[in-house]
């Protein structure tokens, strides 16, 4: 909770005021609100972290279900950076498949477009 210079509880709106205020002098285009901030904290805690419990207990949250909202962007990256490290795993596997042909097989001209048309 928010509280004024004297420990009083700030109002909600003025709140969101305040984030859209600056920003808008921070530059950023898009629609910010406290509940952004509030969204980014956790992913990033959560990435940093990979602690499901941590994030939960930062965030207040009673249900784990709730704080899983924010595991599907680090389970996106996490699919992304395995869809990248399959290509290069398939280029490095045809190489040496490339290279077993032409130095291994008396017809690697065979054994290549064998390779090649996978």
């Amino acid at each position: 909770m928010f509280t004024t210079k004297e420990g009083g509880k700030l109002d909600p709106r003025y709140i969101q005021r305040m984030v859209k205020r600056y920003a808008v002098k921070a530059g950023i285009e898009k629609d910010i609100s406290p509940n952004t901030l509030r969204h980014t904290f956790a992913t990033d805690l959560y990435r940093e972290t990979t602690n499901i419990r941590l994030t939960q207990k930062a965030l207040g949250h009673s249900n784990l279900a709730t704080t899983q909202i924010y595991t599907h962007i680090v389970d996106e990256e996490l699919e992304a950076a395995l869809k990248s490290f399959r290509q290069a795993a398939t280029v490095t596997a045809r190489q040496i498949l490339k290279a077993v042909c032409l130095t291994s097989f008396a017809h690697p001209v065979s054994c290549l477009s064998t390779i090649l048309d996978e």
